[in-house]
């Protein structure tokens, strides 16, 4: 139910390899490197913690390996600021950490610690988000670390998010003529499209009601957008938003991606990330689409891998889902599957009708 999309300007590929190569050298005269073929396996992992940041610091783990000088920080109490964030964290290269607003959570400390942060902290949000205790904390957890921690922020999620985009474009400029646009009243359409967020630095502009502020227009155009990419139908973003910024001269063209609920997104913008990015399927993450913290963390690491976040509801596997993961398992293109969060989050019924699917 995606709008047709045309493939518009640089498409990236990742830069990945994939399965088991075996290097073997031959010492006659041409000193040839044969490398045999990948060997494959439908690998099912699970990156889950007691709490939403135990699970968060799971993630990152799992992703930066070989740490990290530097870090983004946002609350995972509440979704705006971490969903623009991860399109900074992108951008930069560098992990996403949720803590919890008053006080930094141990996990967050532990993570912090292990990735060896002693360059460029940036918190997302202001004190009612991120308080200035945990600052404080921050900064006597990493007795080496001496830069001021920099705050990005505005009066509102809006605003912040705004600030993020300028953030993101101020690092050698928006790599990809796209902007996110999406609801700032609910999480998971935006939860859907953070992996592509982070792996290609595309920022997300929240929006709400029935217009745009004619200066978050010139915004985007300023960050070098061309073409809105709305995400949701029009229950999520109006279709008087999308009137407006068809009629924006500046821009090419304006694209909706949309599904009939939220894991019907999710898998829309996984087919339009396959095909537009080039997106692979064979990292697959997926979590809850009924709550927010699993997946705000997860997107780093879908992204990582240039693979989609998919969504789905806890106790039964949403039927979109299961489309995607048919589809998708008929062209052999899933290798391993990342469940985000525990059998709270994503019950055993659901993970074994993905495994299932798998075979």
């Amino acid at each position: 139910m995606s709008d047709v999309f045309p493939t518009v300007g640089t498409i990236r590929s990742p830069v990945m390899s994939h399965g088991t190569a075996v290097y073997e050298f031959n010492n006659g005269a041409d000193d040839e490197i044969m490398i045999a073929e990948p060997t494959w396996t439908h690998d099912v992992e699970e990156l889950a913690g007691d709490n939403r940041y135990e699970t968060a610091g799971l993630i990152v783990d799992r992703t930066w390996r070989f740490g990290s000088a530097d870090v983004v920080i946002a609350t995972g109490a509440n979704f705006p600021d971490a969903l623009g964030a991860g399109a900074l964290a992108g951008q930069m290269n560098v992990p996403l950490v949720l803590t919890d607003g008053a006080h930094l959570s141990p996990k967050a400390a532990d993570t912090l610690l292990d990735l060896g942060v002693n360059d460029d902290v940036i918190v997302i949000g202001g004190p009612t988000a991120i308080s200035d205790t945990v600052i404080t904390e921050i900064e006597d957890l990493l007795p080496s670390y001496d830069s001021p921690i920099r705050r990005i922020a505005g009066d509102d999620r809006y605003q912040t998010a705004a600030a993020i985009a300028d953030q993101v474009a101020g690092l050698g400029g928006v790599q990809e003529p796209y902007g996110f646009v999406c609801t700032g009243l609910n999480y998971p359409d935006a939860l859907a499209a953070s992996s592509m967020a982070y792996a290609l630095g595309i920022p997300i502009y929240l929006v709400q009601g029935e217009s745009v502020p004619q200066a978050l227009i010139e915004q985007m155009l300023d960050n070098g957008v061309t073409i809105p990419l709305i995400v949701g139908g029009t229950g999520a973003v109006s279709q008087a938003i999308e009137d407006q910024l068809l009629a924006e001269p500046a821009f090419e063209d304006v694209w909706r991606v949309w599904g009939s609920d939220r894991y019907a997104t999710a898998t829309e913008l996984a087919s339009f990330a396959q095909h537009v990015f080039e997106f692979g399927a064979s990292g697959v993450c997926v979590a809850t689409g009924q709550s927010f913290p699993d997946a705000l963390a997860g997107g780093q690491l879908a992204g990582n891998r240039y693979a989609p976040l998919l969504l789905t509801a806890t106790t039964g596997l949403s039927p979109a889902t299961h489309d995607w993961f048919v589809e998708n398992a008929d062209l052999e293109t899933i290798r391993s599957v990342t469940f985000l969060g525990g059998p709270v989050a994503i019950s055993p019924d659901v993970r074994a009708d993905i495994d299932a699917l798998l075979h």
